[in-house]
This record gives C-alpha cells, sequence and structure tokens, in this order.
C-alpha cells in the first residue's frame, strides 16, 4: 500500500509516495494530461470570446461581480453559507483571468466606452464564463497543490479527475488569514465603538442618509446620478483611509520612500481615495433604491468615468488630504499619470491580470478615453492590487525599497516590547561568526537578565501572496528554506560556544549560569512554513499578529510578573501548528466541457 511521505515542506516536490519509478511517471502524465485538458477549456473560451468587438463581456462581468459582491457582503453579515463561500471563490478566480482574454484579443473595441441597459441573457453568459474560468484557475490550484505534496491526483477515467486530500494535510493559510481578520474586526469594532460615543459624530449618519437621498437622482431612466458633498466626501474618505488601515500589506513600506519618483503616500492616498469612491457610490445605490425601488442595481452599481477627468480627479483628492502628512507635496500631472498607469488594469500591463488568484482590479481601462470603476476591486484587495502594480512597473525600486522593511518591522518589535516588559536590553544586527567567518545574524537579541532568558529574534518582511499560488510557492519556499537554515546555524553556534562567551556575545552580565535562549522566526505572513516534524522545544514561528496578541495575552495574564518566558510559552501556546483543525474540503464533481473533477476527502 502506498503512503504519504511527510516530510518538512521544502522536500515535498514531487515526492508523493514510495513505490516504483512507474508509479511516479504515471503521476506525472495525469498532472500533464490535466493540464493539457484544462488550457483546452480556456482556450475554448478563448476562442468565444473574440467575436466581441463592443466590449460587452468585460461591462458585464464586471457589473455581474459588483453584483454578486453586494449581494455576498450583504449575507457574510447575515452569517453566510457554504454554497455562496464556493461561488464568491470561483467568481474571485474567474474574473480576473476572464478580463485578461478579453482584452487580450483586441488592441481597441469598435467603441470608446459602452454602458449598456441590462440584458439578462448577456448578463448570464458573462456570468457562467467567469464561472468557467474560475473552475479552470481552481483546477490549476488543485494540481499544483498535488505537485508539492498537498494534495493526491488520480485519473479516474479518459476525462476524469481525482484529488484527494490526504488525512494528514491542514489548511494553515485559512488560519493566518482568520487570525489576520480577526485582529482586524477587532480595530472596526473599537472604531465604530468609538464614533457612536464620540459626541462629534452624533447624527452624522442620520446626516449621511438625507444628503445622499437629496443628491442623488435617476440618469436617463435606468442609472445614477448624484451631486458632490463635502460632509460626504470627508467622512467616507476616513471611512476608506481607516478599512485600508486594517489591511494585509498596509505598512508594506515607509510613506517616503519612493517608485517611479512617486512616494509611496501618494499612492496609498491614491488607493484610499478610490476606495472612498465605492464606499460613497454604494452610499449613494441605496439611497437610490430607497427612492427608486423599481431600478435594477446592475445598472448602478459597476460605472465608468472619463479617463482624464478621473486621472485630474486623483490630484483634487491627493492635494486636500496629502498635506496632514508629514513630507507630502503637492501632486504634478506627470506623478498623477504614474499613480494611474500603478493602480489600473489595460491591455499594456495585462500580466497583472493573469496570475492564478490575482486581485480584482479596482480599475480597469475600456479605451484611451475611458475607465471602469470596480465596485468590489476597490474593497477586496486594493492593497494587493497596488504592491502588485508597483512591483510590475518599478521592480528596482520595489526591491530597493523592500529592503527597508525588515528594519522597520524590527524597530516595531523593540517597541512592543519596550512598552510591555521592564528591564530588557536589545541589540540589533548581531552577527555571528566562527574563526572569522560570518554564519549568519540575529536580527534582534532581547535579555531579560531577571529571568535568565534571551530571544533571538530572524525577522521576515516578505509580502504577502494574496491568493496568487504561484507567488505562494515561490516565496514559501523562500521563507521555508531560509528560516530553517538560520535555526540550524544558530542552534549550532549556541551549542558549541561556552557560556561567558555566549552571555558576552548576547550583551549579558557575567554569569555561570547558561542563559535559557530561545529561537523566534517573525514573519509579516505565512510562519507555518517553518514548521516542519521536527521543530524542537526552543524554536517557534509567529507572524506579527500573533506576537503582537502573545504580548498583550502576557500583559493582561501576568501582570508585574510577566517575563520574555511567559512570553515565549504565550507564543508557543497560539502557534498555529497546535491550533487548527485538520481541514475538510467541500466534496463535489466540477463538470467542464472538456474535462471533470472531484475533490474528495480521505
Amino acid at each position: 500500500m502506498t503512503q504519504l511521505i511527510v516530510k518538512r515542506w521544502t522536500d515535498r516536490v514531487c515526492l508523493f509516495f514510495s513505490g516504483v519509478a512507474g508509479r511516479k511517471e504515471k503521476l506525472e502524465d495525469d498532472f500533464a494530461a490535466f493540464m493539457s485538458a484544462l488550457k483546452a477549456e480556456e482556450d475554448q473560451v478563448r476562442q468565444e470570446l473574440s467575436s466581441d468587438r463592443m466590449g460587452f463581456f468585460p461591462v458585464y462581468a464586471m457589473r455581474e461581480y459588483d453584483f454578486f459582491f453586494k449581494k455576498f457582503k450583504e449575507q457574510v453579515r447575515g452569517g453566510g453559507s457554504e454554497e455562496m463561500e464556493e461561488t464568491h471563490y470561483l467568481l474571485r478566480l474567474g474574473l480576473p483571468r476572464s478580463l485578461a482574454l478579453a482584452l487580450s484579443l483586441r488592441d481597441q473595441y469598435d467603441v470608446p466606452t459602452l454602458m449598456p441597459v441590462h440584458k439578462e441573457s448577456l448578463a448570464v453568459k458573462a456570468r457562467e464564463t467567469i464561472m468557467r474560468l474560475g473552475v479552470v484557475e481552481h483546477g490549476r490550484r488543485l494540481a499544483v497543490a498535488s505537485k508539492i505534496g498537498e494534495l493526491r491526483l488520480r485519473r479516474t477515467s479518459q476525462r476524469s479527475y481525482e484529488f484527494t486530500l490526504p488525512d494528514s494535510w491542514i489548511d494553515y493559510d485559512r488560519f493566518e488569514e482568520a487570525v489576520e481578520r480577526h485582529f482586524a474586526q477587532q480595530g472596526m469594532k473599537r472604531y465604530f465603538e468609538e464614533y457612536q460615543q464620540s459626541k462629534a459624530t452624533q447624527g452624522l449618519e442620520e446626516e449621511l442618509h438625507e444628503l445622499a437621498y437629496e443628491n442623488v437622482f435617476v440618469y436617463r431612466d435606468y442609472f445614477i446620478g448624484y451631486n458632490a458633498h463635502p460632509t460626504l466626501d470627508d467622512h467616507f474618505f476616513g471611512l476608506a483611509y481607516f478599512f485600508l488601515s486594517t489591511s494585509p500589506g498596509f505598512d508594506s513600506f515607509k510613506f517616503d520612500l519612493r517608485f517611479g519618483g512617486v512616494s509611496y503616500i501618494k499612492y496609498v492616498l491614491a488607493v484610499v481615495y478610490v476606495y472612498s469612491l465605492a464606499l460613497k457610490h454604494e452610499w449613494f445605490c441605496q439611497a437610490l433604491l430607497r427612492k427608486h425601488p423599481e431600478i435594477d442595481p446592475r445598472n448602478i452599481l459597476t460605472i465608468s468615468a472619463e479617463k482624464k477627468g478621473f486621472v485630474a480627479d486623483f490630484a483634487e483628492a491627493l492635494n486636500m488630504y496629502g498635506p496632514s502628512f508629514d513630507g507630502f507635496t503637492f501632486a504634478t500631472s506627470a506623478e498623477l499619470e504614474t499613480i494611474y498607469k500603478v493602480l489600473s488594469a489595460r491591455r499594456d500591463n495585462i500580466d497583472v491580470l493573469k496570475p492564478n488568484g490575482a486581485p480584482i482590479p479596482m480599475l480597469l481601462e475600456f479605451s484611451d478615453t475611458s475607465v471602469f470603476r470596480c465596485l468590489a476591486g476597490a474593497q477586496e484587495s486594493p492593497i494587493q492590487v497596488l504592491l502588485n502594480g508597483l512591483r510590475y512597473h518599478f521592480p528596482n525600486d520595489y526591491n530597493a525599497n523592500q529592503q527597508t522593511r525588515e528594519a522597520s518591522l524590527q524597530r516595531a518589535t523593540e517597541r512592543i516590547l519596550r512598552g510591555g516588559f521592564h528591564g530588557l536590553k536589545f541589540k540589533r544586527n548581531v552577527v555571528l561568526k566562527d574563526q572569522g567567518r560570518d554564519l549568519t545574524d540575529i536580527d534582534l537579541v532581547v535579555t531579560e537578565e531577571s529571568s535568565n532568558t534571551v530571544l533571538l529574534f530572524q525577522i521576515k518582511a516578505q509580502d504577502s501572496y494574496g491568493m496568487e499560488l504561484n507567488a505562494r510557492v515561490n516565496r514559501s519556499k523562500r521563507f521555508a528554506e531560509g528560516s530553517r537554515r538560520w535555526v540550524d546555524v544558530t542552534k549550532n553556534w549556541i551549542s558549541r560556544t561556552g557560556v561567558q562567551e555566549l552571555r558576552n556575545r548576547l550583551g549579558m552580565k557575567r554569569s555561570p549560569e547558561a542563559p535559557k535562549v530561545r529561537l523566534v522566526v517573525l514573519s509579516r505572513f505565512f510562519a507555518h512554513f517553518g514548521f516542519d516534524e521536527e521543530t524542537m522545544e526552543d524554536v517557534t514561528f509567529c507572524t506579527w499578529f500573533q506576537f503582537f496578541n502573545a504580548v498583550t495575552k502576557t500583559e493582561a495574564r501576568h501582570g508585574q510578573i510577566r517575563t520574555l518566558e511567559t512570553l515565549f510559552a504565550w507564543i508557543v501556546r497560539d502557534e498555529i501548528r497546535r491550533n487548527v483543525d485538520r481541514t475538510t474540503w467541500f466534496e463535489r464533481n466540477l463538470v467542464l466541457a472538456n474535462v471533470e473533477f472531484a475533490t474528495v476527502n480521505e
């Protein structure tokens, strides 16, 4: 009987089962055949989209996604359902891929802009196409997961395949996402509690409803129009900034760093502006539907804008809100064009839409003169859109600025510990040597003489990969290899170093007692990739939010007697690997024109 080999993550490439070489070759053949069938499915969709000369598909695709996203948000607030979650997942995967296909087929459409009255037959076709490509992209994710040993792939007939989730596998990604979401929700809860208790906001919500109701109107029988109002503008800009500040990756770079000659704060404020437009537009849509319930929401949720005027609006927003940030300078026309280039999806940067799991675009350029605002794209992963755009357009600046992030996280770690503990000493960037040769470095050494404890931090400030599959595979592998190598080298150095030399090197007072040394790999995202079955008791991996949570719990539970030892215990207690139940996937058979595949739990 074959047996799944469970080994550290970095060794999980094509080592699925013990057995003869022929079995491995069959797995490779099954993988290639499955991927080929998915490509045939996508090619068929491409052929179907090639007849769209006017651009109906991208317009209806964004409309359908915005309409679904609105319903999805409403249902999530009421508890949600597994069916809605699954539909959202497939649409979320399929929309960027379908937009990339559609835009790649024509240099331009026959009209400069398009805003048709809703037609159900076109909407159904667009929705089916997005779902179809979502299933294709889901199949590719499963196939890659089988390549790295997370699933088992088996061909069951000429056109049918089966993916089995082994009983030993756990979806740590989902857990880390839940941790992140928990802290974001806690922050939002505190924000709205303070908002409701503030005298300055008493009666504001009622005023916002009245202003929207008074200023919204039906445009050309089917669509929406509204007049601007400074109270609404200020409120939704502030709300968008807060929501964005709780998003993963918001603090990726210092605000004064530059990409393509434009400071990061200007990009961030532009994203806030687009986000605020989405929130405000939703508010006006709700007001119009109360005023005129006969209006079809699919005619009003997704709207287009004249490109030149829209870019000019960036200047007004940035120059109005930017001066409250240190070092801000007024935006030039060249900077505005650069910002638009980074935040929008267009034919000349279509590659940003192609990765499996690419974020929904905030702005989609329909023509040289027209741009569509995607309501959902502005709210779902706006920071991911920004970071992907910066990385795509300015890779050299991105790589150079990335080097500064670990120093920022290093300072933040020290600041949190200074605020939560007394009597600590800190040393940054300690290089471990052996006979004059550099072995590795410790990003942060934290010593506590009273408990004879030392925490050695390796800090990783890598990007979130969002839903992008290839980014997950590549970045997680680098993280696992680098962090495990650091642990091995550091542990080996400690074991070969005498007590006095060790204490001296770590900045501790002389004593015959060996210090209790604990190793912490602190990462911005996906700490779980460092785990394996051999991880030692004095080593742990945690994300920034888990670390912050452990400091908070130590303060609350241990009061004045808190120590680094109790902190380390809380980090270990909260470790992902100790607290996640085995994942089960919804079992169903997905059927396409060229292939069908099922996911089953072992």
